[in-house]
């Protein structure tokens, strides 16, 4: 039997008897492994050179600490900021959102995570100031995209890996854009 046929056929009925889908992906990969004959060092060598691009190592600390900032009370401290600057009248939470956002987005240079962390937190407001629902997910969700234009943005990083192109200087890049967007 071929290992290729054996390989999906082990993965096949690993699937079909409810093993859970990463244990079955799990398995018939180290019987891939074993049955190719892989010298050990290889994949060691393989595994370490795959994480030597150190920028590419930022994108996951910047969305770890965009959680932490929002679990640790960091987006209601922004958002008081935001009103501070912006301003306390009638219909500026839509501004407020927004400027914390740009705000958020320049600690944690993730789109999502800003989204997530502003707007469980605006939303609610909006509501209670009597905005619609549909118009306080949009202005959050609108507002939470400058998490990829201010720097520092994870896009950024992977554009600039990609390209080969200086990241700071596409940093430098964003940060007009970014407050003219705001």
């Amino acid at each position: 039997m071929n290992d290729l046929v054996l390989i999906a056929l082990v993965f096949t009925v690993l699937t079909l008897i409810g093993l859970p889908l990463f244990a079955a992906v799990g398995i018939s990969t180290i019987l891939a492994l074993f049955l190719i004959d892989i010298p050990y060092t290889l994949m060691a060598q393989t595994g370490y050179t795959s994480l030597t691009p150190f920028p590419l190592l930022t994108i996951p600390l910047f969305v770890l600490a965009g959680r932490l900032m929002e679990v640790g009370g960091m987006a209601e401290r922004l958002i008081g900021i935001a009103t501070n600057l912006v301003g306390a009248y009638r219909g500026s939470l839509g501004l407020v959102t927004v400027f914390a956002c740009m705000l958020f987005a320049a600690l944690s240079g993730s789109g999502p995570a800003t989204t997530a962390a502003i707007g469980s937190v605006t939303i609610p407001a909006m509501r209670r100031e009597g905005y619609s629902v549909p118009f306080a997910a949009a202005i959050a969700a609108s507002a939470g995209a400058l998490g990829s234009v201010i720097p520092p943005s994870n896009l950024m990083i992977i554009y600039g890996l990609v390209s080969e192109t200086s990241i700071p200087r596409l940093f430098l890049a964003g940060v007009v854009p970014g407050i003219l967007v705001t």
